[in-house]
């Protein structure tokens, strides 16, 4: 095989990847001082109040963009005691420079209530699109090595999704304008 201009890179690519996986992790032994987790995104994801661990972080990414906006929020869960804490940050074109990163605070909403996560979470498995052609994620739901991904279908069931979602943020941070609901002025009588 004669090396060219072309396959030098990918070479160099393959070569670099392949020296730098680590194919023996499985064989290696578990430090019997580091808690491990029984925190399982696939069957806990729904009940993640009450499941999730002090040591785990339950990570929301969530992508606001619609048509020509773009819009990007992180929400980061932890558990601490017992009490779930809830820290966002979040960057797009209506983000104020303060609105950018939110403060920590507790998510004390029951996961029974329709305007928790685990109700969105819910909906979102529900109203899931089956075919996703060429798509990228609304959501994405992390937690160790594992991710859980929703879509949407069409501009209006993105739209449905995204306001679900600023309700529950508008519940959790009820004094970050972003998330208040835009009051359209009453028009007056032009007669």
């Amino acid at each position: 095989m004669q090396l060219t201009r072309k396959t030098i890179p990918v070479l160099l690519f393959l070569a670099l990847t392949i020296g730098c996986m680590d194919l023996g992790v499985k064989d290696r032994p578990t430090d019997p001082n580091v808690p491990t987790s029984n925190f399982d995104l696939r069957n806990d994801l729904f009940t993640f109040s009450r499941d999730l661990e002090a040591f785990d972080t339950l990570q929301i990414v969530a992508d606001l963009s619609v048509c020509t906006t773009w819009g990007h929020e992180l929400n980061i869960l932890t558990k601490d005691e017992n009490e779930v804490f809830i820290k966002s940050f979040a960057e797009g074109e209506f983000v104020d420079k303060e609105e950018q990163e939110m403060a920590k605070v507790e998510y004390s909403v029951p996961e029974s209530d329709t305007l928790s996560f685990e109700s969105f979470f819910e909906y979102l498995r529900a109203n899931d699109p089956k075919e996703r052609k060429n798509s990228y994620a609304l959501f994405s739901i992390i937690c160790k090595n594992d991710t859980i991904n929703f879509y949407s279908e069409g501009l209006i069931d993105r739209l449905q999704k995204i306001d679900y979602y600023r309700q529950i943020k508008r519940r959790i941070y009820p004094d970050i304008p972003m998330y208040q609901p835009v009051v359209v002025p009453a028009v007056e009588d032009e007669l």
